[in-house]
């Protein structure tokens, strides 16, 4: 089992400043999934913000939005912050 910890930092290196760094690649989206099903906030947000770009995973604007809630409401200021733009 992955603990939030790791996630969060697994997750808080791929995303830099709100955009994908130089190091996200198309293998680092099965940790920010993982993130996401371990209801890790940071992760949560990382995986919807991928989708959102469309950049490393196809672009799914309604499954970003998703994620980008449940991050909200799993305690994400950044992504409650985030929802009002996104609607």
């Amino acid at each position: 089992m992955w603990s939030r910890s790791f996630l969060a930092r697994i997750s808080d290196s791929l995303l830099v400043n709100g955009k994908l760094g130089d190091e996200m690649k198309k293998d680092g989206i099965p940790f920010l999934e993982k993130a996401a099903e371990a209801n890790d906030p940071y992760g949560t947000l990382n995986f919807g913000l991928a989708y959102l770009s469309g950049t490393v995973i196809a672009l799914d604007r309604e499954k970003g939005k998703a994620l980008v809630k449940k991050a909200a409401d799993l305690g994400s200021d950044d992504a409650a912050s985030m929802l009002e733009s996104l609607a």
